[in-house]
């Protein structure tokens, strides 16, 4: 990281910030997750470097849920953790659990035995 410069602190009257943010840590219910939808990686699914987008991730881990869930609820909290990517003529399986109980759907991208992406989605 870069340090920040103390003469535009001062003038915007930003805190210093000495340790960045932690983010919690991602616990997916792994015996609880069902495979929902396989995938095949198309031209307008990647980017330059023909890996595919990080949005078309999180697109695939929402349709996993019911479009009458998905419309008449709100994502309240969303955390997300990739870990690898997703390319060109891949074949990634889209994983879900969701849990009644605390209003919450556990999400798993993975391509092959890889684990591409897990989230946790507070509704």
């Amino acid at each position: 990281m870069v340090p920040s410069d103390p003469e535009i602190m001062l003038k915007t009257g930003a805190e210093e910030i000495r340790r960045p943010q932690k983010f919690p840590r991602i616990k997916l219910p792994k015996e609880q997750l069902v495979a929902d939808k396989s995938y095949f990686v198309e031209y307008f699914n990647i980017d330059e470097n023909e890996h595919v987008s990080n949005a078309h991730y999180f697109d695939w881990m929402i349709s996993s849920l019911p479009l009458s869930f998905i419309k008449s609820n709100h994502i309240k909290s969303l955390d997300i953790k990739y870990e690898h990517e997703i390319l060109y003529h891949d074949s990634p399986k889209s994983y879900v659990h969701f849990n009644q109980e605390n209003n919450r759907s556990y999400h798993k991208l993975a391509n092959g035995n890889l684990t591409a992406a897990e989230c946790v989605i507070q509704w």
